[in-house]
């Protein structure tokens, strides 16, 4: 009996560290989808940004100009609802394209990492 106890303790304990990873992994690919989201977004900045650029012969200061280039009127927000950050001119480019990740602070790793637009094809290249 006492062998029976230690084979469904032992099955108890391996099934519990099969969940923690199955549940780690899932949270891994949850967070990769809301990076590909964002950076979906970021493309879809980055497609208004030109041709706000090719009408008017250059960038617009702030991200609000290119309200009319989407059908909603509102420029796109991130995965988690915030506004994306801009800089124009850029460090980076003629612009700089952002957003400061799921914590919404600079830097992070893993969800938390910022999505930049000027890394954004590096990031692609080493996922895949």
């Amino acid at each position: 009996m006492k062998q029976l106890w230690t084979f469904l303790g032992l099955g108890a304990a391996l099934g519990v560290g099969a969940a923690a990873l199955v549940d780690e992994d899932a949270a891994l690919v949850r967070g990769e989808q809301h990076a590909i989201a964002t950076e979906l977004q970021i493309s879809a900045i980055e497609q208004a940004l030109e041709d706000f650029h090719a009408q008017h012969g250059r960038y617009p200061q702030t991200l609000d100009g290119l309200r009319p280039y989407f059908d909603s009127g509102a420029v796109p927000k991130d995965y988690w609802r915030r506004p994306f950050r801009y800089r124009m001119p850029g460090e980076h480019g003629p612009y700089d394209l952002w957003s400061y990740g799921r914590d919404g602070e600079p830097g992070g790793v893993g969800e938390d990492a910022d999505i930049e637009a000027w890394s954004m094809e590096r990031r692609y290249l080493a996922r895949y």
